[in-house]
């Protein structure tokens, strides 16, 4: 057996501390993608939920009433759209987790921590309610599906990026 030895120079020995840490480091540069994409869908959705409908005939218009009672005109979100924000408590919910370099889960009262707490209707307006004798129904709202569908072009970019990021450190 024939060993070969060579000094190292600063460089080599760079060169060399990456690859023996390269899956340490492409784990951090993934987490590091999820995060940046869950704070662009939290962003996306928030962003939307806030857009000024016009009444129309796929937009119902209706007053909503007050603690103090006085009313105003709201303008209802069509199915398959972001819903339209009312009093701001499910917008205010949107968060997302990082789970290790695995997984990101976004939604109604996901976060690290001190989100507030998803309010009941956040599940209705994202997946609908089914038809009962008393009740019509209500078409989903699937803003955050939305969110995830609009950004997801960029998320494999966003990952990429955060492994780079790691790579060159």
């Amino acid at each position: 057996m024939i060993e070969i030895k060579k000094d190292l120079n600063a460089d080599t020995e760079k060169v060399y501390g990456m690859l023996t840490n390269l899956e340490g480091l492409t784990e951090r540069g993934i987490r590091q993608g999820w995060f940046v994409l869950g704070k662009a869908i939290r962003d996306k959705a928030q962003k939307e939920i806030l857009v000024k409908r016009t009444a129309d005939a796929t937009h119902k218009v209706y007053r909503v009433y007050g603690p103090k009672g006085k009313g105003r005109r709201h303008v209802a979100s069509a199915p398959g759209e972001y819903h339209a924000n009312r009093s701001g408590k499910l917008r205010g919910s949107i968060g997302f987790k990082v789970s290790g370099f695995h997984a990101l889960w976004a939604g109604y009262g996901v976060s690290l921590k001190g989100a507030e707490p998803a309010p009941k209707h956040g599940k209705w307006m994202e997946f609908g309610t089914k038809k009962s004798a008393k009740h019509a129904g209500i078409a989903p709202r699937p803003s955050i599906q939305n969110a995830i569908e609009d950004s997801q072009a960029s998320g494999d970019a966003l990952i990429w990026e955060g492994i780079k990021r790691e790579l060159e450190t």
